[in-house]
């Protein structure tokens, strides 16, 4: 038996028994994790995996329902003269436009 065959038989045995398994998820890790960005990122994914009925990544979680507004990772964008705190300022512009 290996160790895939093990780990089939205890969840064959424990769904039997009437118990819920859960899969484990993965979050971004490393270097960055300390990062504000990456703390709101972790934020943002635990609200969407909640307000869709799965496990977050914490013991306990609170939320309700609201419009959630995120944009993946702004970058500069020499080619048409947007630095990356020019990207970052169109950004907040784009937010203060979604809230009003």
């Amino acid at each position: 038996m290996n160790f895939q065959d093990m780990i089939f038989a205890l969840k064959s045995f424990w769904s039997s028994q009437g118990c819920i398994i859960y899969e484990p998820y993965d979050v971004e890790k490393g270097a960055g994790t300390m990062n504000p960005a990456t703390f709101l990122r972790t934020l943002g994914i635990n609200y969407v995996l909640a307000m869709n009925g799965m496990r977050v990544f914490a013991d306990s979680m609170r939320v309700s329902v609201f419009s959630l507004y995120t944009s993946m990772r702004t970058t500069d964008d020499l080619n048409h003269g947007i630095s990356y705190f020019n990207a970052e300022v169109l950004r907040l512009q784009q937010l203060l436009a979604f809230c009003e």
